[in-house]
């Protein structure tokens, strides 16, 4: 641990900055975890993108598909590629709170530096309540030092009240919530819970909003980082880094540059397929995606699928000449 448990939002307060990725996880052609790919990765995150910190194991790392042991395993190389060059937040939620704690301490004792979980499920027959939320994070807070962070999502089928998220965020080592809420609800946690905790809303067609007007200090744990940017073309990266050198005029020009590899990768994101889409898309801009391998009940991409993606790729400066370069146009805004 690199810092006390009483000074956990303090030093996540400094140390979140910048650009978070949210990482998957490649597989082998039998579906196993592809060790090889996940370490070059890893260091393409950091000696491609250059990235501040990356989530791991999380949703689109397909966490509900991965075993215990697999997860650690993921985390453990994730931490020893990263070698303080990165920070690591594993997500470490699970149905179980004895796994959740079991997954916490290992996070602690390989030297992740954060990690990061959400609310609790209820089953179909009970109510979700607040005090047995609480009662969780506070749990996990009694029993751990390492700061934490709270994914907050539909994914656990409810959302927390911004006065719920507000009483959770003065527990000693909650340290950030990444927000999934409808934008109203994300204006109240930012006011309720800006000055205990940071508060990320990781969209990147946000991002200048919330980074120009609100003061976000982290684009935290979105996939976007490495969707939109590659060896050739890095704009998220440029225009955050104009942005904060002072460079205002310059930093959106680049932003609106972003537009058309939006438009392109979501020309491609197809309708329950986000994983493997997303995953065959960074293999075609240098990443190993595993082919786009996913594990089962997931669809996987049929060849016609991937010529899209391939097409859609090539079409953006990801992998090629700049937009303006190769139509003699302005780059669309």
């Amino acid at each position: 641990m690199k810092y006390r448990k009483s000074e956990a939002k303090e030093y996540a307060r400094q140390n979140i900055t910048g650009l978070w990725g949210a990482s998957f996880t490649p597989f082998t052609p039998d579906y196993k975890l592809d060790e090889q790919a996940w370490r070059h990765n890893i260091r393409h995150y950091i000696d491609v993108l250059g990235l501040q910190g990356l989530f791991v194991c999380g949703t689109m790392g397909e966490y509900w598909y991965l075993t215990v042991a697999e997860r650690k395993r993921l985390c453990q190389i994730a931490v020893e590629e990263a070698k303080g060059e990165m920070y690591i937040m594993p997500y470490t939620w699970d149905p179980v709170l004895e796994n959740e704690l079991e997954m916490i301490k290992y996070a602690e004792n390989i030297g992740a530096d954060f990690v990061i979980t959400s609310q609790p499920t209820f089953p179909t027959d009970d109510v979700v309540n607040d005090e047995g939320i609480f009662q969780r994070f506070r749990h996990l807070t009694d029993k751990s030092s390492i700061g934490i962070a709270i994914f907050h999502a539909t994914t656990q089928g409810y959302m927390m009240s911004p006065q719920l998220a507000s009483r959770i965020a003065d527990l000693p080592n909650i340290v950030a919530i990444k927000n999934m809420g409808s934008a109203g609800a994300h204006r109240m946690i930012r006011v309720l819970c800006g000055d205990k905790i940071l508060v990320s809303d990781p969209l990147e067609t946000q991002w200048w909003i919330n980074m120009t007007v609100y003061g976000q200090q982290a684009l935290f744990a979105t996939y976007y980082a490495h969707l939109y940017q590659s060896k050739r073309s890095k704009l998220v990266k440029e225009y955050t880094d104009l942005y904060r050198k002072g460079e205002v005029t310059k930093a959106l020009a680049v932003c609106q540059r972003l537009e058309h590899i939006r438009r392109a990768s979501e020309s491609v994101t197809f309708p329950g397929m986000m994983r493997s889409c997303h995953k065959y898309w960074c293999q075609c801009i240098g990443m190993a995606g595993g082919d786009g391998r996913v594990r089962l009940p997931q669809r996987e991409l049929t060849e016609e699928a991937k010529r899209a993606i391939r097409a859609a790729v090539e079409s953006t400066e990801l992998v090629g000449e700049p937009v303006a370069k190769r139509v003699g146009e302005p780059v669309p805004a």
